[in-house]
């Protein structure tokens, strides 16, 4: 159960990490 909580974690973590790329990438432009 842990294995499948820490997955969950790293895919949020990731996620965000891309969404704020994102937006950083869309005030630039």
């Amino acid at each position: 159960m842990p294995k499948l909580r820490l997955i969950g974690l790293t895919l949020l973590a990731l996620s965000a990490t891309a969404v704020s790329h994102a937006e950083e990438t869309r005030y630039v432009s």
